[in-house]
Parts: C-alpha cells; sequence; structure tokens
C-alpha cells in the first residue's frame, strides 16, 4: 500500500483506508498532529494498547491504535483506521470502537480514554 496522507484522505472521501504498516501509520499520524497522545512508556511491562479516536479530519473519521507489550515484536506498533464521514456516522463510529477496542460508549465520551476531537452528538 502507498502512503495515506491528509491529501490522500481528502481525494478519496469515500473510501475506507486502514494502514497497519507502522512507518507508515506514524507518518500519517503525525501529520495529523495526534502521535504525542500516545504513551509509548507505559508503566507496565504488560501488553496494552492505545487509542485516539480523531474526529477534526474534514473526510475521515480516524481511528489510532497502539499496541505495546507485545512478545512477538510484529505484535507491537501502530494501526489507523480511516472510515469515511460519508458513509459512516458518528453513532456507527463510536460503535466501531466499541467493538474494535471494548471500551463502552460511556468511557469514550466522557474522555477517560485516549479520545480526542469531535463530538458526544
Amino acid at each position: 500500500m502507498s502512503q495515506i496522507t491528509l491529501s490522500t484522505l481528502a481525494g478519496k472521501p469515500d473510501e475506507f483506508f486502514e494502514i497497519n504498516d507502522d512507518e507508515k501509520a506514524k507518518r500519517l499520524l503525525l501529520e495529523l498532529g495526534i502521535i504525542s497522545r500516545f504513551n509509548k512508556n507505559p508503566p507496565s511491562d504488560k501488553p496494552t494498547t492505545q487509542f485516539v479516536a480523531y474526529n477534526e479530519n474534514p473526510t475521515h473519521h480516524i481511528l489510532a491504535l497502539l499496541y505495546l507489550g507485545c512478545e512477538e515484536q510484529r505484535g507491537n506498533g501502530y494501526l489507523v483506521h480511516c472510515l469515511p464521514k460519508s458513509r459512516v456516522s458518528q453513532k456507527e463510529f463510536i460503535a466501531f470502537i466499541e467493538k474494535l477496542t471494548g471500551v463502552t460508549q460511556a468511557t469514550i465520551l466522557g474522555g477517560n480514554m485516549f479520545c480526542i476531537g469531535g463530538s458526544s452528538n
């Protein structure tokens, strides 16, 4: 897969994207300005999953995940999902987050997780 950038998202507002290449995901997160929301040194050596839900992009809902602490290095790193706002409502995006992370809507909207941007409507 080629590099996904903000220009790519703007040029393809109706397409879904999944970025599972760690370096490519990092580049998009840097471009979005949200990579600093992740804690690369969690307080535990146990496997952790962090996520940032980002709705400030005009064309896509963005869910970025960081997996750390897995024994096999290939299990660690970033994963980014870009869901087109033209095809996925805010409510559906929250349901997607719940399904993927196991975190409830109340926790997401309460700001108790690594979640930024968007409205609660």
